[in-house]
């Protein structure tokens, strides 16, 4: 199809065959998910000859061998050293996990004193039922804010440290 038309119909043997659109779009399909490299052969004579490779990414990164086996400690070592310069939003994260943490216990100790709010009697239980819920509300409140920080923390570094790992290792080959 080419704007709206059809300009060839077949099946994709013989479409190739004819050499047409269909094939120019087959063969540039097919040359961007490869990456070409070129090696120049210079012939006995001086006459140059290009030879093309083509190879992907994935053949190009699976080609790297590395024999070296970690330990967990090397493996903490270098993580924290790649994610030094984002080391205080993680640490504005893991405080904010922290804090969403601790909201269900804080909830758990105010829903036993609402149980126990049902066993007093008139002013007590009037004083209790509009005391309870509003700590209901500082909960939520807390905890909205508490995820808020702690996605945005934690997506923020994350990025920046994906992109950064991307430009250091993979940009190299």
């Amino acid at each position: 199809m080419n704007k709206g038309a059809v300009i060839e119909c077949d099946n994709h043997d013989e479409l190739m065959n004819k050499g047409s659109t269909y094939y120019n779009l087959a063969n540039t399909q097919q040359l961007q998910q490869n990456n070409k490299v070129v090696e120049i052969l210079v012939q006995s004579e001086g006459e140059i000859i290009e030879e093309y490779k083509y190879e992907s990414m994935f053949s190009i990164l699976t080609n790297i061998k590395n024999d070296y086996e970690y330990t967990i400690w090397e493996l903490i070592k270098k993580i924290l050293k790649i994610s030094q310069p984002e080391l205080l939003v993680i640490l504005i994260g893991l405080f904010a996990s922290i804090m969403n943490g601790c909201i269900y216990s804080i909830f758990a100790v105010i829903f036993s004193n609402i149980l126990q709010s049902f066993t007093k009697i008139d002013t007590e239980l009037k004083h209790d039922a509009e005391f309870w819920p509003l700590k209901f509300l500082v909960i939520a409140v807390s905890a909205l804010i508490c995820n808020f920080i702690q996605g945005t923390a934690f997506e923020y570094s994350g990025e920046n440290l994906h992109s950064e790992f991307v430009h250091q290792h993979l940009l190299q080959y």
